[in-house]
């Protein structure tokens, strides 16, 4: 360890429990991922809350020592704990963890960094509040601030989070703390209110970037509807462009009763639904799902189900819905050992009531057990942490607009590309709005293999620099592809180098994340 580094380090345990410290060589977890890259970590701190954040931003500045802030670090296929380059000091804020504020007739949380799905699901059972929590498919113990400020999206009735988000309070490079122009000493709280505050909205620049240290966010939850209708819908190969513009159809016409819709790969359901059995309903395979959810109460939910059921005849071949009643009877038949089914229907059940309760709120880790571990074997009975459980997993998930012109050569160029270097076509295509597409693509590969290693790495930057070549731009990147995506000579790329500049003029946070070295 340097000088400089061990100077910090003394200054810093004068205001924080050495317990709460990691030194270089203890800190070689946050090295792992499951990208299979490394950059090596200078240290890890645990602040308890901003106070603490803001000395020792304070400190960092004075040594020159780089921060690389985390919510928990779980994020799954796109870097985890790890920062952008070698040699940060990582600010972890699991140990963040107040649910700070939650006005129940609005359904508005205030939160810290360190809040997972699974506390906010169990806070809201806890205080019998009818709200749905965000959930993602990244598992319980994800952080519902991270998954905000990466722009995530989800299942459930707000699908795009960081739409959800009314305000956020952040410590800058500097030690002052950031917040909106609402954000004052009364009592009215109207930050918590009003989203887009007054004069230039500047909240939005903590997303996706390296502008500060978020530390508290405000979130508006939805309430629970009556009735949730999980509908399904298998589409053949050459109904896929009739089913776009089918589903583009019920996304105008249903707008604001129906949660995130779905295209589905058959091989994706393989791997994400029953990766044992290879089978979905049936033996015969359909090359396309289609998933939604409808909300309202028990009459409005129902005669939209009617009508969205007119509309996907059209374009598929058979359709499947789950209502809270049917859900809640299936539980019965599942419990008391009434359903005359074989373990691998069974199974394939138990895995829809699970993808129902997810659009309701209810965090499951089934989803990500069946995805991310189809070749590490997933440990039993604990948190999964594909990060430390050894899987190897790069996501990419470009943007497509929601014209089948576009999806058709998207998805042609990904299947060849995939198809070089030996990985499975997994691709599900999720409806943003009636206007674009967001294409997620698992490449799952073995670590401890390092031929397959270095395919996936090639075959991530082919389909980076292929798709970004024809405009397909990924919505959110990992450390695996940070260097890929800013274009020097783009007038973002220099405005948003400006801004940093500007807000953090000796690059001491998170540097290279949204931005260049």
């Amino acid at each position: 360890m340097n000088e400089t580094l061990e100077s910090f380090y003394q200054q810093i345990e004068k205001i924080i429990d050495p317990g709460r410290i990691k030194r270089h060589i203890e800190a070689d977890s946050y090295n792992i991922n499951t990208t299979g890259l490394r950059n090596d970590v200078a240290g890890v701190i645990y602040p308890k809350d901003e106070h603490e954040i803001v000395q020792i931003v304070q400190h960092a500045k004075t040594y020159g020592v780089k921060l690389y802030p985390i919510s928990k670090g779980n994020n799954w296929g796109y870097g985890g704990k790890t920062p952008n380059i070698p040699r940060c000091v990582v600010i972890d804020m699991s140990r963040m963890s107040k649910i700070l504020d939650f006005d129940r007739d609005v359904g508005v949380v205030t939160l810290q960094p360190g809040v997972t799905h699974a506390h906010l699901y169990d806070y809201l059972q806890d205080n019998k509040l009818e709200y749905i929590v965000p959930t993602i498919g990244a598992g319980p113990q994800a952080s519902i601030l991270g998954n905000a400020l990466e722009r995530g999206f989800g299942q459930a009735p707000i699908m795009d989070h960081f739409s959800a988000v009314i305000s956020l309070k952040a410590v800058l490079s500097d030690g002052s703390i950031y917040t909106s122009a609402l954000h004052t000493p009364n009592t009215t709280k109207l930050h918590r209110y009003f989203k887009w505050g007054v004069g230039p909205y500047i909240d939005g620049l903590f997303t996706q970037s390296n502008f500060g240290i978020v530390v508290e966010m405000s979130v508006r939850l939805m309430k629970k509807k009556e009735e949730s209708i999980l509908f399904m819908a298998k589409v053949p190969e050459n109904n896929f462009d009739k089913a776009i513009a089918t589903v583009l159809d019920i996304s105008v016409n249903y707008n604001g009763s129906i949660g995130n819709i779905i295209f589905i790969s058959n091989e994706r359901i393989k791997i994400a639904l029953d990766s044992k059995s290879n089978k979905y309903f049936s033996r015969k395979e359909t090359p396309w799902l289609i998933i939604g959810t409808i909300y309202g109460d028990r009459g409005c939910a129902k005669a939209i189900y009617k009508g969205i059921r007119k509309k996907l005849k059209a374009c598929s071949t058979q359709q499947l819905s789950f209502s809270k009643r049917k859900v809640q009877l299936l539980r019965f038949l599942l419990k008391h050992s009434f359903l005359n089914f074989s373990k691998e229907v069974c199974l394939q059940v138990e895995h829809l009531i699970k993808l129902y309760d997810l659009g309701r709120g209810k965090p499951t880790q089934s989803f990500l057990k069946n995805s991310a571990y189809t070749i590490t074997k997933a440990p039993q009975e604990k948190n999964l942490n594909p990060d430390e459980d050894g899987v190897g997993l790069l996501w990419y998930a470009p943007l497509v607009p929601a014209k089948p012109e576009y999806v058709r050569e998207f998805r042609e160029m990904c299947k060849n590309i995939l198809a070089k270097y030996n990985f499975k076509y997994a691709v599900s295509f999720s409806l943003f709005s009636h206007l674009c597409f967001d294409a997620t693509l698992p490449i799952i590969f073995d670590k401890m293999d390092p031929e397959m290693t270095q395919n996936a790495y090639k075959c991530y930057e082919e389909l980076f620099l292929t798709s970004k070549e024809r405009g397909f731009i990924p919505y959110r990147v990992g450390i695996q592809g940070m260097r890929f995506l800013v274009d020097k000579e783009h007038t973002f790329w220099k405005i948003n180098k400006k801004i940093k500049q500007a807000l953090d003029p000796d690059n001491m946070i998170s540097p290279g994340r949204y931005d260049w070295i």
